[in-house]
């Protein structure tokens, strides 16, 4: 039902853009056809010659007419074969023989009308159309690029809009996410268990009880960076759940061993901001923290065919079935909105054997 909504919903979208724009070309060019009635008979005038001005509304509604229709071929020629991307030099040729193609056509089309429209002869039509083409040429050139140029314009603006809409959205996603992130080291019973095994340690290993104080520390600072940008390495990211797991860590005791497989120089590698922590807080809080024997945590992460592949592994409680919440929900819109189809996060989970989220992420080219 959603999607027949949303597609009713688009297609009424397109309706109406497209009647505002049947609407906006036939009103510029209908005041384009009187401006040019008034002009000619302005210059008739100069010249002597004085007729009434609703003489002249009949060639100025054909010619502008034709322009009209020619407006809409050329808004669709300029979408089609923009000048970006891969083809732009060729696009930009075509363009230019486009260009000329519709200044010619004007010109013949208009005064074959006007020839059948007044009884003039095949010879008077000839001299006529070589006359239109030798002073009207550029103009018709010209009207041709305006209106191509248009074209491009509102799609160049519009792009920036729309990457000033997801830049916004990515900055809200990554806001929401560093938000959580702290929420969850704010929470009562976490900064309760935490400074409780800080006070514990005081007095029989002060150096520990000082090492975790630090680590907690470490963990609110990197929580609170509101400058954090969109991606950042893995190293960072590792650094900032190391600080969490060493947390967890004392909290959890022995139920609780962290591994970490790393292949060579993926530590480079990039990817959202904030994104491993929460893959990682879920494994603990809902995969190792309910169960009641020892669980290992595995973080592994390698580069193959030019994408990040990093998988967040627990042996804990499992589930028959995943429930997607905040954390998982954000995680999979950021992958989404910074790099479309390019990334893929997967999470399975089978009832005592734990979850699996797997993510991938594309790299940048080695220079």
């Amino acid at each position: 039902m959603a999607r027949t909504i949303g597609t009713a919903t688009e297609g009424s979208l397109k309706t109406m853009l497209a009647r505002r724009l049947l609407t906006f070309v036939a009103s510029a060019w209908t005041l384009v056809a009187l401006f040019n009635a008034t002009q000619w008979r302005l210059i008739d005038l100069s010249y002597g010659k004085d007729q009434p001005w609703t003489q002249y509304l009949a060639p100025a509604f054909m010619a502008n007419a034709l322009w009209a229709l020619l407006t809409l071929a050329i808004i669709g020629l300029a979408l089609k074969l923009p000048p970006k991307g891969p083809h732009r030099a060729r696009n930009l040729a075509l363009h230019a023989l486009l260009g000329s193609t519709v200044a010619v056509t004007h010109s013949l089309i208009y005064v074959a009308l006007l020839s059948l429209t007044s009884g003039k002869s095949l010879e008077d039509a000839t001299a006529l159309l070589a006359q239109k083409l030798a002073t009207t040429f550029q103009i018709n050139l010209l009207i041709y690029v305006v209106v191509a140029g248009g074209v491009f314009g509102y799609q160049a603006l519009s792009d920036l809009r729309r990457r000033e809409l997801e830049q916004a959205r990515l900055e809200t996603q990554l806001a929401q996410t560093s938000a959580a992130a702290l929420k969850a080291q704010l929470q009562p019973h976490f900064l309760f268990n935490a400074l409780n095994a800080i006070s514990a340690l005081i007095r029989s290993n002060p150096l520990e009880a000082e090492r975790m104080l630090a680590r907690l520390g470490d963990l609110l600072r990197l929580s609170l960076d509101g400058a954090a940008p969109q991606e950042r390495s893995l190293a960072e990211e590792l650094a900032f759940v190391d600080a969490y797991l060493a947390v967890e860590q004392y909290r959890l005791g022995s139920r609780l061993t962290v591994r970490t497989d790393l292949a060579a120089g993926v530590e480079a590698a990039r990817l959202p901001t904030l994104i491993l922590q929460p893959l990682v807080e879920n494994a603990v809080r809902h995969g190792v923290a309910p169960s009641r024997r020892a669980c290992t945590l595995q973080i592994r992460a390698a580069l193959a065919d030019q994408h990040l592949d990093l998988s967040v592994e627990d042996d804990g409680v499992g589930a028959a079935t995943v429930v997607e919440g905040v954390g998982l929900g954000n995680a999979r819109q950021r992958l989404s909105h910074l790099y479309g189809d390019q990334a893929c996060l997967t999470v399975t989970s089978r009832p005592g054997q734990g979850f699996t989220v797997r993510l991938t992420a594309p790299q940048p080219c080695a220079s």
